[in-house]
Order: C-alpha cells, then sequence, then structure tokens
C-alpha cells in the first residue's frame, strides 16, 4: 500500500494478479463533537449545531510560544454563540452573583446560653 496526503494506493503482492474484490471504510470522529451525530442536536435545539462549534487551536510545541498563545487568546476571549435559551459559563455566573441574597447584619440575633438550675 502506497499513502499519500489526499490518497492510497493498494497493490497485490509479488506481483500478483488476482481478482479478489477490495472494498475500505472511512471512520473519524468529529473534533468538540465526538458523542454527536452530524447536523442537529436535541440538546442544543432545532438546526444545523455546527454554528455553536469552536474548534481547539492546536499548541505549538515551543513552549515559549505556547505560553505567548495562551496570553493572547485570553486577550482577545469572546464568548461562544449559544443556542436560545443558553449562557455562558461567565455570564451564569455573573447572574447567580448578582441573585445572592445576603442577610443584612440587624435580623442575626444573637443566642443566648441556657440558665444553669
Amino acid at each position: 500500500m502506497t499513502k499519500t496526503h489526499t490518497s492510497f494506493t493498494v497493490e497485490e503482492k509479488d506481483g500478483g494478479i488476482s481478482d479478489a474484490p477490495f472494498s475500505w471504510r472511512l471512520v473519524a470522529k468529529r473534533l468538540h463533537f465526538q458523542d454527536h451525530r452530524f447536523g442537529c442536536d436535541p440538546v442544543w435545539g432545532e438546526g444545523d449545531a455546527r454554528k455553536y462549534n469552536e474548534d481547539a487551536v492546536p499548541l505549538p510545541v515551543d513552549y515559549a510560544a505556547a505560553v505567548k498563545l495562551n496570553e493572547d487568546m485570553k486577550k482577545n476571549w469572546k464568548p461562544t454563540p449559544m443556542p436560545a435559551g443558553f449562557m455562558n459559563y461567565m455570564d451564569l455566573q455573573k447572574e447567580g452573583n448578582e441573585r445572592s441574597v445576603v442577610k443584612p447584619e440587624s435580623s442575626r440575633r444573637p443566642v443566648s446560653a441556657p440558665e444553669k438550675k
């Protein structure tokens, strides 16, 4: 078998000339959607779920370059597109903090020790 980046060629060994059938099948997992089928996903709602996909940027082999890329990605961070009704983690945390209730100090009553008899 001879492989290239775009194809492969299968040849019979030792210059054989048999007429045996040959077939092959390609199996792959889609990046970030390993557990999902293509297209519509019930979790994301109706329509094509691919618009909510963000490919992971491959990190460089060089450590210093990888650190720089990570810092640049943090500076230029933008929220991932979400379907209606979904929230990204940062917005969810912000909303949770805004809704948290803090009791005022005056509502706390000191607890007195029981009297000894």
